[in-house]
This record gives C-alpha cells, sequence and structure tokens, in this order.
C-alpha cells in the first residue's frame, strides 16, 4: 500500500509540471483517491500502487499508461486537459483525471471491468463526480461502444443503483458491459434481451470473464444474420444462453467461431444454429 506521504516524495521526484507543461496526470485508482480528497470525503481509498498516464516521452518507475498506445486515449492531448483536475494537499499541487473520463476507462477497457472497478466508478457516482453529459460525449467519440448513447447511461446507471446483496451475480453484467451494451442494442426491445441476460446470468455457475465471452459469441451469431426477424433474434438468443449455461464458455467459444460463423458466413445453405452449438 502506498500513502499520500510516499505520493509526495513521488511527485517530488518527478515533477507532474515543468516549465508550465504537464509531464503526466495520475488515472486508476491514485486518481480516484485525489478525486475523494478533491470531494473532502468522509471515506479515503487506499492506494495499491501509483497509477499515472504519461504525456511526454519520458518512462516512469511506477505502473504507467503512454499517451498514444491505448485503446482510450482518441481524445487529443489539448481537449484531455478538459478531463483534468488539480488539487493541492499540504502546499503541493496534484493533477489527475476527474470522475468522468475515470467512468470511461474502467467502463470500455478492452480487458474485463473488474469488481474493483465497479467500486471506483461506484465512489465516483456517489460524490457526484460524474459529469452524465460529458460522459455521453465521450462515450459517442468512442468507436468500440454503441452510438446509443443513452442506452449506455441508462445501463451504467442502472447497474450503479442495483442492489448486489439481492443479486450478487448482476456485477457479471458490469464485467461484460461493452458486449452486454453492444449486445442489447442489436434489439427493438433492449429491455427485454436485458432482461434474458439477467436471468442468464442469476443461474449461471461462470464468473464475469466468462459471462462476457458467452454474451459476445451470441452478439457475432446474431449480427453475422443480417436477415434475422426480430422474432428469429429472440428465439435464438434464449435458446443460445440456455444452452451456453451448460457448457464451459471455452467450449461454446470454440463451437461459435469455428463452426457456425463460418458456415454462417460462407455456406449457401441454411442449417440449424442450435443444433450446431449443442
Amino acid at each position: 500500500m502506498e500513502t499520500l506521504e510516499n505520493l509526495s516524495k513521488f511527485v517530488e521526484t518527478y515533477p507532474q509540471v515543468e516549465s508550465g507543461k504537464r509531464n503526466y496526470v495520475f488515472t486508476g485508482g491514485t486518481a480516484v483517491r485525489l478525486n475523494q480528497e478533491l470531494a473532502n470525503s468522509s471515506d479515503r481509498r487506499p492506494i495499491t500502487d501509483f497509477d499515472i498516464l504519461v504525456l511526454n516521452n519520458k518512462n516512469y518507475p511506477t505502473h504507467q499508461f503512454k499517451l498514444g498506445n491505448t485503446d482510450l486515449d482518441f481524445l487529443p492531448k489539448e481537449k484531455l486537459e478538459y478531463f483534468i483536475e488539480s488539487y493541492k494537499i499540504n502546499e503541493k499541487d496534484y493533477h489527475f483525471l476527474d470522475g468522468t473520463y475515470l467512468t470511461l476507462t474502467k467502463t470500455c477497457s478492452l480487458d474485463c471491468p473488474r469488481e474493483k472497478d465497479f467500486e471506483d466508478i461506484s465512489i465516483l457516482y456517489n460524490l457526484n463526480l460524474i459529469d452524465f453529459d460529458k460522459l455521453k460525449t465521450l462515450y459517442s467519440k468512442f468507436d468500440k461502444v454503441t452510438n446509443n448513447v443513452l442506452l449506455v447511461e441508462a445501463n451504467l446507471k442502472w447497474l450503479l443503483d442495483s442492489d448486489f446483496e439481492e443479486h450478487p451475480n448482476r456485477i457479471h453484467l458490469f464485467n461484460s458491459f461493452l458486449p452486454f451494451v453492444n449486445f442489447i442494442d442489436e434489439f427493438s426491445n433492449p429491455e427485454l434481451v436485458k432482461n434474458y441476460l439477467e436471468d442468464f446470468v442469476e443461474e449461471y455457475q461462470g464468473n464475469g470473464e466468462a459471462v462476457s465471452s458467452v454474451i459476445y459469441n451470441i452478439h457475432s451469431i446474431i449480427r453475422e444474420g443480417r436477415d434475422f426477424s426480430e422474432e428469429k433474434k429472440l428465439n435464438l438468443t434464449d435458446n443460445l444462453l440456455s444452452i451456453a449455461g451448460l457448457s464451459d464458455y471455452r467450449d461454446f467459444d470454440r463451437r461459435v467461431q469455428f463452426d457456425i460463423l463460418p458456415k454462417l458466413r460462407y455456406s449457401k445453405e441454411e442449417f440449424d444454429i442450435l443444433s450446431a452449438c449443442n
């Protein structure tokens, strides 16, 4: 664990600003903690290590992300400035990503978002540090999430307001956030499909990574069948979830990727998708 004293020593050794230019800003859990300090929260998240987003060409002896080398730095450097906060602690200035941009990074990582990412977003949400209008603008510029930003916002808020004591497995839909919102947007009634997924995760024995894989693979089938009617898409989803629930997600993935999708793409004859999955 790190402390604010250690953080102070780090920025003394490696200044965040030199000659009026930022060298790096804090991100990840470090930035969440600094956002708590900014909001004068009564709670303080522990800092496990220092996470930084590097804005120059230097290397630093800590967990770092390089601007230009991540999936989420699609904003020009000058526009990223709109999402950087500064706060003084014991006469020392700290520069860090704000709650809005942190929420983007923690929901749209190509790796499965973790439970601790959800905890971090919940901290920011409960402190009113997420500007959802700005977040929707960020989502609209990120090409790996549906452009239906109202649906994305609504489902993020739904997860943040969920009762996880009553529905503990619902966290797996957060672990699957990108596949989840992209998939339900394929349907004219996203709420109905979300209900299917809710029922699935309530009973499914797999973890968040497994749920994410299942949703991604079913979405691949639905997307490949461009001429499927809405009724057929719903029926396939319902039945494929039942099949996936009885399978190891890796076996299900192999059947979809190496059997079903090639047939959908290249076969001139119709075939029974559900039989191929069994």
